[in-house]
């Protein structure tokens, strides 16, 4: 506000009504402060009682399926590992189906490739026989440089069907 005069003028229309906004919300408590964020509150876990211990009869998991995890406070935890059923094992046994090597075969025999274009990086997987990721600088009037890492190569000779083994020439 500004004084001229023998009275007062505002710089901002309304402005008298927006400072007794602002009162009336700071003083009915809209205007609370919240509290101070912290990175460790979501991560601190309180435990009722003093131990904890899990239970003997009719559990699933054996004494060596743990691990004993310590925390920055030195706090020490019983992790445990579950166990892998053998009911997916028996589901493989069933399946009749082609295997991953069958169902991929169509791309193979196209020798399509996929890319994928970053900022700076191409990824470029040519299904069956590599995987590539490149980068190309091109400066005028010269030869275009790239800088290229294979990520992985297919060698077809060393390719084994389950079920026997039995190599596959391409």
């Amino acid at each position: 506000m500004e004084e001229g005069g023998g009275g007062v003028r505002s710089l901002v229309p309304g402005g008298p009504v927006l400072l007794v906004l602002c009162g009336l919300l700071e003083a009915s408590g809209g205007g609370r402060a919240l509290p101070q964020l912290s990175d460790d509150i979501p991560f601190r876990v309180n435990w009722p009682g003093t131990e904890f211990s899990l239970p003997t009869t009719g559990v699933l998991y054996k004494e060596d399926n743990y691990v004993i995890m310590t925390t920055a406070h030195k706090e020490k935890y019983k992790c445990i590992l579950p166990l892998v059923t053998s009911g997916d094992e028996e589901e493989e046994k069933d399946y009749k189906g082609p295997n991953p090597r069958e169902l991929l075969e169509p791309l193979f025999k196209q020798s399509s490739c996929s890319y994928r274009i970053e900022s700076y990086w191409t990824y470029e997987v040519c299904h069956g026989k590599h995987i590539r990721q490149y980068h190309e600088e091109k400066e005028t009037g010269q030869k275009i440089n790239i800088h290229e890492y294979y990520l992985g190569n297919m060698l077809a000779k060393n390719l084994l069907f389950e079920k026997g083994c039995r190599l596959v020439e391409i």
